[in-house]
């Protein structure tokens, strides 16, 4: 599992990626995409998870909107006009951060 400090930082692109990508998606399967997707080395919380979607929501970043599953109600949520395209620069800044650590990790004078 990966400290959660890194995961921090991470965790708004993770969860807006995996509502792009399965549109209508509830929080449990969220959560389930994650884990799928990182190799189990991604686990989010309910207590993580909840307050970020309300927040995403009240951005105006995702829409959700309740849905009837036998005897359930569960909210779904899909990734907004807006909630695109900041999750196209989010992502193009991620990948430029983790190029500049790599390189920072890969350029560790040798101590031979």
């Amino acid at each position: 599992m990966i400290d959660s400090g890194i995961l921090k930082g991470t965790l708004k692109i993770l969860v807006m990626n995996v509502i792009d990508d399965k549109e209508n998606i509830h929080g449990y399967g969220i959560r389930k995409e994650v884990e799928k997707r990182t190799e189990g080395k991604v686990l989010i919380t309910e207590g993580a998870l909840y307050p970020l979607l309300h927040k995403l929501d009240s951005q105006g970043l995702i829409s959700s909107q309740n849905e009837q599953n036998g005897e359930r109600e569960r909210k779904m949520y899909s990734l907004t006009s807006q909630g695109q395209l900041q999750l196209e620069d989010l992502n193009l800044q991620l990948l430029e951060f983790s190029g500049t650590v790599i390189k920072f990790l890969n350029s560790k004078p040798s101590l031979f």
